[in-house]
């Protein structure tokens, strides 16, 4: 009688499994939460209440249409330990600036005449002397914050049960090829 005897390496075949299985809910979920996040962005843009450099709420930073257009979301991609790295994030040259705000006499690459284009288009009555006036305001007070990614990143999570629900519909989506 002979017999054959094979070891079988479950332990590195449940390990392939796992890792692929890993990968592709963490694409689920990265997706599901870079697509939650940058919802919430368009929204606070849109919608969010801001100070101005007068001290009054604004409510529209559409107004900024090239901010609202530089937000982007770039391909995700998963790393060698299984996380998903994806980026939000504006190709605006003034993003920094809009974010986080500047100080007083800080240059902020806005001038004069940027403001008073921005006031005229606005129907501004006036634009010349507003614009003006708003930017001496800005280079001694400085411009307020806008925190709209930091804003919306604060939503998003506290959105956890809905981005749970958008990366399972997500993971129905995909139709990998589970091969190992």
């Amino acid at each position: 009688m002979s017999e054959f005897k094979m070891d079988i390496p479950w332990d590195r075949i449940i390990e392939k499994i796992l890792s692929k299985l890993t990968g592709i809910i963490a694409e689920a979920w990265g997706d599901a939460i870079a697509n939650r996040y940058y919802q919430n962005i368009k929204v606070e843009i849109a919608f969010g209440e801001f100070d101005t450099v007068g001290g009054k709420k604004q409510t529209d930073l559409l107004a900024w249409g090239d901010y609202f257009r530089s937000i982007g979301v770039s391909d995700g991609k998963i790393k060698n330990d299984n996380n998903y790295e994806v980026s939000i994030y504006s190709s605006d040259p003034k993003a920094e600036d809009i974010e986080w705000g500047t100080k007083p006499q800080e240059e902020a690459g806005t001038t004069d005449e940027e403001i008073i284009n921005w006031a005229r288009q606005k129907k501004i009555p006036n634009p010349e002397s507003f614009g003006r006036n708003l930017a001496k305001i800005i280079r001694s007070k400085g411009q307020p914050e806008h925190p709209v990614f930091r804003r919306s990143e604060a939503k998003t999570e506290s959105q956890r049960s809905e981005v749970v629900s958008d990366g399972i519909k997500l993971l129905r989506k995909k139709k990998k090829d589970f091969t190992i």
